[in-house]
């Protein structure tokens, strides 16, 4: 209905603005491999986990934001799309898995397109990577021997 959409729009977008702000801790906003190579004291929350102190505000609230706002208004349409593939195989559920329910896939339509949303938003706006950053790094995570091999087969 219009009124699901457009409270479930509001609801999300608060959400989406005050939910962020509990990832500060240095639990939720420190990765693993930081926490288990430097220990948790030692680990330092991204600058984008931090409120501003004039404002209160965090960075991270406005990308919470953005994010809700394509959930709220992008994301049900995924549900559209995955209709729109069952018709045109003339299907009416994904599958049986979830009896009643369509399926799967059926309750998974958005998180799809809302998965992809979020993975471009991260590496374009919050942690961009260029292409030759993340070769580095993946190359610097192998081990000497790999990287030997490595350098034998692209310098001749």
């Amino acid at each position: 209905t219009w009124e699901g959409f457009i409270g479930g729009g509001m609801f999300t977008m608060v959400a989406g603005w005050y939910l962020p702000s509990l990832l500060s801790t240095k639990w939720l906003a420190c990765s693993y491999s930081d926490i288990a190579d430097n220990g948790l004291d030692q680990c330092v929350v991204a600058s984008h986990f931090i409120p501003d102190p004039g404002t209160g505000i965090a960075p991270v609230q406005y990308h919470g934001l953005v994010l809700a706002l394509f959930a709220s208004v992008v994301a049900p349409f995924g549900g559209f799309f995955a209709s729109a593939i069952k018709r045109a195989y003339g299907l009416k559920d994904f599958a049986t898995m979830i009896p009643g329910h369509g399926g799967f896939m059926d309750r998974l339509d958005c998180q799809f397109l809302m998965a992809f949303f979020t993975w471009v938003h991260l590496t374009t706006f919050v942690a961009p990577v260029t292409p030759f950053e993340r070769a580095a790094q993946l190359v610097s995570s192998l081990s000497p021997d790999e990287q030997a091999k490595i350098l034998a087969m692209i310098a001749p």
